[in-house]
């Protein structure tokens, strides 16, 4: 049986997106798009797992607290405790799959990710699926409707940074100890009758992210940044073991203190032998 997907065609005039509602879908699908990438982000960190009660363990008294505010001793900690040097060396792609729940949507997700920027991603939400990728400095998007010619085209300007930015195999406070970013401050602060620590990140690209790291174990509990005129903030939870890392199988995205999003991992691998060129753009792909 042939393929429905296997037709390919260079956009060049009258294609979907270029009416006001794809237009709008496809927005919508960028910014659900990049809120999985998000998830795989701050997947790639190894933490120590109790055997007996399978929770993170860790003491530390209030003088500890303050010892982490200092950003060398919280960089020095947080490598220890979240980045094991050795599968940091041998990990080299990670893959999840999902779904994304907002309102009475649903959207099927596969995301792939590769050191040191490659990155692909699939969303399907019937009838219509969308795929990106990022191969170093190039982004692509291809537009696939049922029994239909595909639809390809390169991304570029600003919506091409945002990818390029997110294809980055770690978090950004590893990023910040790889010399991408920098942190500005680290404060105790309280959430829900808990101390975090709120370390305060300016990434590569000039922009401020807040994340609240639980100090027991010293992995991160939420992001706090700006989108357009909106605040938004991501909390991460039901972290589980896959290959000695650990990856939150739920994120759930507010947008000024509103649930926009709710993000459901069903499916977690690392090193799965994805070759490079997975993620290139069609052969056939010219720019517009």
């Amino acid at each position: 049986m042939a393929n429905r997907y296997t037709n390919t065609k260079n956009i060049r005039t009258e294609r979907f997106g270029s009416s006001k509602g794809e237009k709008l879908l496809i927005a919508s699908f960028l910014l659900l798009a990049l809120s999985i990438v998000v998830i795989a982000s701050f997947n790639v960190i190894a933490f120590v797992q109790d055997s007996k009660e399978s929770e993170l363990t860790s003491n530390y008294s209030q003088k500890n607290i303050e010892e982490l505010c200092n950003p060398t001793v919280f960089v020095e900690k947080y490598l220890q405790q979240n980045c094991n040097l050795e599968l940091m060396e041998t990990t080299q792609t990670i893959r999840i799959s999902g779904r994304i729940i907002k309102g009475d949507s649903i959207q099927k997700f596969t995301l792939a990710k590769k050191k040191p920027d490659l990155l692909r991603l699939k969303i399907i939400q019937n009838p219509l699926e969308i795929t990106y990728g990022v191969s170093g400095e190039t982004v692509w998007r291809r537009t696939q409707l049922p029994n239909q010619e595909s639809h390809t085209l390169f991304i570029e300007g600003e919506d091409a940074q945002r990818w390029i930015q997110q294809s980055r195999f770690y978090d950004l406070i590893i990023s910040t100890y790889q010399g991408l970013g920098r942190i500005e401050s680290i404060a105790p602060t309280d959430y829900e009758a808990k101390t975090y620590l709120k370390v305060k990140v300016m990434t590569a690209e000039g922009n401020s992210v807040e994340i609240l790291v639980d100090p027991l174990t010293m992995y991160p509990f939420s992001e706090t940044k700006r989108l357009g005129k909106s605040t938004q903030t991501s909390y991460f939870s039901d972290y589980r073991l896959i290959g000695g890392l650990p990856f939150s199988f739920k994120l759930k995205t507010y947008v000024d203190g509103t649930l926009d999003r709710e993000t459901v991992l069903t499916e977690a691998s690392i090193n799965i032998g994805i070759l490079s060129d997975y993620f290139n753009a069609p052969a056939n792909l010219s720019a517009n």
